[in-house]
């Protein structure tokens, strides 16, 4: 057995899903399509670090267990394994940042709510029809503005209003 996995496979299949996840991104009729491309996005990071630590000689697998098949190592074990192999060029914080707190189209409907969003015509347009939604780029700079409590705020916020809607049935 390959304990390091082969870095050549792992790099090609971080790729496939990376394009996977922008091709499922750019398909507005796709129902689950910003949690689909959350999982791609997530699934390409862990092959990619995989194949950077497979490159380098290390083992891509958790210390084998009796009775106990192989397993290999999270997309966060993956990150602190080789946030020392990186490039001098790249900083790991932003890529800590891009995974070290996953921003789901759950975490933006939140904020979305918390701060109405959609009645800012800064931050977004609605179609004449008024069922499609577009959020401009300013929407990306103002959200990273926010504090980290302040979206934590805005989650806990969004559960409480959707636990309350689904007792009244009523949907807004």
């Amino acid at each position: 057995m390959n304990y390091r996995g082969s870095y050549r496979h792992l790099l090609r299949n971080g790729k496939a899903a990376m394009l996977a996840a922008i091709e499922i991104y750019n398909k507005p009729r796709i129902d689950y399509r910003e949690e689909c491309c959350v999982i791609l996005l997530l699934n390409a990071w862990e092959l990619t670090l995989k194949a950077l630590l497979s490159k380098k000689g290390r083992s891509i697998f958790y210390p084998k267990k009796r009775n106990e098949p192989y397993r290999t190592l999270s997309w966060r074990d993956a990150l602190s394994a080789a946030e020392a192999l990186l490039p001098e060029d790249l900083p790991a914080l932003p890529v800590r940042r891009n995974l070290g707190k996953p921003f789901t189209a759950h975490v933006f409907q939140s904020i979305a709510w918390k701060y109405q969003l959609k009645t800012k015509p800064q931050y977004c347009w609605q179609a004449k029809e008024g069922f499609l939604t577009r959020y401009s780029n300013e929407v990306v700079a103002w959200i990273r503005s926010l504090t980290a409590s302040q979206v934590n705020e805005a989650i806990k916020g969004y559960r409480t209003f959707l636990k309350q809607r689904s007792k009244t049935g009523v949907v807004a």
